[in-house]
């Protein structure tokens, strides 16, 4: 039974799905500055939510604190799951950084089903969740070259009795030299996860790589590619432009292959900056599984 839970809810988040993962929610970004542009964001500047992006990043941001709260109601049209999330991060505005983040992705609810198909009278609806906490750290090694390190804990819970904790990390590199900057991550690296069978599942592990180019003040271009062990290649890229450092709008296209083949999707994003605050929206506009999704942040800066 519980294999049958992991493999449904994978694949209610995948779409297409070959072979089964755990935590899924690792896969979710909750930057709506990202998702806006394709999902493409490990070479992006270092937002509120750089620590799931590339903490490496955050050394070279002007920003001595920046933190930001989002919401995201993913896949309304078929799954409506629901990511609320927290970040934010301090830069020493020399060569060290440091910062927290937390994430809650809750699933739709459902009945249980006894063994003579009938739904359960006792344990009523359940709601399954993945909860995440992290904490990373960065350093600028070089002039142009910063590393990170991200570690977290994830708490996974399918059905009162089948739930898991597992604990991973994420390493990171930043290279910054305008108008380029490149990024690199190993992530999701850290224990298997077991909801009590004999067998037990990987993280989602992936490589993940990205450039992003400036094209002149206020334009910029970034693509990301991504390569799951499990098997399969995400990418994505989008453009933004800012007007007067003050509005952003955002386009892009994110596509998936091999176990995440249904995750393809168009995106539109649109921000604004004013006296420190900044918010962001981001609207998935074409994809099977992810239309209409909608991804909010609001975050402060100085």
């Amino acid at each position: 039974m519980r294999r049958i839970l992991i493999s449904l809810f994978a694949a209610l988040l995948a779409g297409s799905l070959l072979q089964a993962q755990t935590l899924p929610s690792l896969l979710v970004n909750a930057d709506a500055a990202a998702l806006g542009a394709g999902g493409s964001a490990i070479a992006a500047d270092a937002t509120a939510f750089a620590l799931e992006n590339n903490t490496a990043a955050i050394p070279f941001s002007d920003k001595t604190v920046f933190a930001g709260v989002s919401y995201g109601l993913w896949q309304p049209s078929s799954a409506a799951k629901n990511q609320i999330a927290f970040s934010g991060w301090w830069n020493s505005g020399k060569r060290f950084a440091a910062g927290l983040y937390a994430k809650t992705f809750r699933y739709p609810s459902y009945t249980s089903i006894n063994e003579n198909g009938v739904p359960s009278q006792v344990d009523g609806p359940f709601s399954p969740s993945e909860n995440i906490i992290g904490a990373g750290a960065s350093f600028r090694i070089l002039e142009g070259l910063s590393v990170g390190v991200t570690g977290r804990m994830a708490a996974s819970t399918l059905a009162k009795d089948a739930k898991a904790t597992a604990y991973g990390a994420d390493i990171s590199v930043c290279y910054k030299h305008d108008p380029i900057q490149l990024g690199l991550a190993f992530c999701n690296v850290g224990t298997k996860v077991s909801y009590g069978e004999d067998s037990s599942y990987p993280q989602p592990m992936m490589l993940r790589a990205g450039l992003s180019y400036r094209i002149l003040e206020g334009l910029k271009a970034q693509a990301e590619a991504d390569w799951l062990l499990a098997g399969g290649v995400v990418g994505g890229a989008g453009v933004e432009y800012c007007w007067n450092e003050k509005v952003i709008a955002r386009t892009g296209y994110h596509i998936g292959t091999g176990i995440l083949q249904g995750a393809s999707f168009g995106t539109l994003g649109l921000g604004c900056r004013l006296s420190g605050f900044c918010l962001d929206a981001a609207w998935v506009y074409a994809g099977a599984n992810h239309r209409n999704t909608l991804l909010v942040t609001l975050g402060y800066a100085f």
